[in-house]
């Protein structure tokens, strides 16, 4: 339990953990470190955020701490907000009531670790550890499953995902996440309920795409995602998973996974899942650049404007998507020209050579440009020239 213990004490907030849990303590309740923080500390990965499990009730727990948000009061939950300003959850035990919603219970009843334990979604996340005693509570077999790297659901998983629809794309995400195995039956049961992922918002489905994507080993959350059918739910296709090599930005992996197939897919998908016009805008301008690549050769000025305009196209192109030959191109261009020059001219520039608002200009800016990114001209004297002379034939 020792590595456990180092593993909490080396994270920057643990003098703010350690403190609320004194708190507790010393209150005469009993008060325990919850879940994923947990399971992170025994594999050795990287703590997250502590999440604190405890017999006090929100109003107890309320009455302990100056400053608290009751944002999830009537699910146990209280955040405390300590001087240092870090936030953290504390939640009473409880036991769920009925799921009506497929995402949430419609009531809870304040309980014991142990049934605590049980209502959560997989046993990974439903270990606790008492640091007074500095003990592993496990009452769902977890560390068994975490020594052999599988996830597993805690007790029935055809209960546990008809309750939260949410956890079908959970177990997923973890194993991209974790590159862990989902047990057969958790599998099987994830197989049946889907084409129920519809339930879940948007929202909270995006999230769990994205962090799939992010995971170091995304490539098994992509082939989990097809194996049960989740490709064509969320996505809308069935997805070619050996496009997809390696993390890297959001942008870059939405458009890996949608280059075969086009805008029109995209569209529809972006739609339904409520892309930010910022997201939508990065993916789509990497569509349209692997759209014309597959057409002709990229101009140098092409690439250098790509490179400047999109902070996600060497990502994408490093993805292994498009030929070696543009790949070399856009990487030796970027080692030339690692700066992005400002350009000579602007608008006003044109209007004072007699040009008006209106597509004329704008072609014109966009050659005199081009020609400064190939390196033709060199100064703003030499592009008024090259327009002079151009008018004057």
């Amino acid at each position: 339990m020792s590595t456990i213990m180092s593993n909490f004490q080396s994270h920057t907030n643990w003098s703010d953990v350690h403190e609320i849990l004194n708190v507790l303590h010393k209150s005469g309740y009993e008060a325990l470190l919850a879940g994923g923080c947990v399971r992170d500390a025994y594999i050795g990965r990287n703590l997250n955020d502590f999440d604190i499990a405890t017999s006090a009730h929100p109003e107890e727990v309320q009455s302990l701490f100056e400053k608290t948000l009751d944002v999830g009061k009537a699910f146990g939950t209280i955040v405390v907000i300590l001087p240092s300003g870090n936030q953290f959850e504390i939640t009473t035990f409880r036991k769920d009531g009925n799921y009506l919603d497929g995402r949430h219970p419609e009531s809870v009843e304040f309980s014991s670790a142990e049934e605590d334990a049980k209502r959560r979604d997989f046993t990974m996340n439903a270990l606790f550890f008492d640091i007074k005693k500095r003990e592993l509570l496990d009452y769902v077999e977890g560390i068994q499953d975490l020594e052999s790297k599988q996830i597993r659901c805690v007790g029935n998983p055809s209960k546990r995902f008809s309750e939260d629809k949410l956890r079908i794309l959970r177990a997923i995400r973890f194993s991209a996440q974790l590159g862990w195995e989902i047990e057969e039956e958790t599998l099987q049961s994830i197989l049946k309920f889907s084409s129920q992922i519809h339930e879940v918002s948007s929202e909270r489905v995006l999230i769990e795409i994205q962090k799939l994507l992010s995971g170091t080993y995304g490539s098994k959350g992509l082939d989990y995602l097809s194996q049960v059918g989740l490709d064509k739910e969320i996505f809308g296709f069935q997805l070619d998973t050996s496009l997809w090599k390696k993390a890297l930005s959001f942008p870059a992996s939405l458009a890996v996974l949608f280059s075969i197939q086009g805008v029109q897919p995209f569209d529809v998908f972006s739609k339904k899942h409520k892309l930010s016009k910022d997201l939508k805008r990065r993916v789509l301008f990497l569509l349209d650049l692997y759209k014309s690549s597959l057409s002709r050769n990229l101009t140098v000025s092409e690439i250098r404007r790509a490179i400047y305009e999109s902070e996600d196209v060497l990502d994408f192109i490093a993805s292994g998507v498009v030929s070696q030959e543009l790949a070399e191109d856009f990487f030796k261009i970027q080692e030339k020209y690692p700066e992005f020059p400002k350009p000579f001219l602007n608008g006003n520039d044109l209007k004072e050579l007699g040009f008006k608002n209106g597509e004329k200009l704008g072609k014109t800016l966009k050659e005199i440009f081009d020609l400064q990114l190939l390196g033709q001209i060199s100064s703003k004297a030499e592009a008024i020239d090259f327009i002079q002379k151009k008018q004057g034939n």
